[in-house]
């Protein structure tokens, strides 16, 4: 008897759960952009000149990633 009070307990939670009422989805915007809608950046070398760094030092020209 107790199998079948388990497994209508647990029938009745599966309805009730299907029962409750749906949250209607957020509004679309900017938030909702979708990944793959912007353009992948891939990183790429750049030529930087020659330039003083923060501390004052020179520093000859070089490729970094960017």
């Amino acid at each position: 008897m107790k199998k079948y009070l388990i497994a209508l307990a647990a029938a009745t939670m599966c309805v009730a759960s299907f029962a409750q009422p749906m949250r209607p989805p957020p509004p679309p915007g900017p938030h909702m952009e979708r990944p793959h809608a912007r353009p992948h950046h891939r990183k790429h070398k750049v030529w930087v000149p020659a330039h003083r760094d923060h501390r004052g030092r020179y520093v000859r020209g070089h490729y970094v990633w960017r």
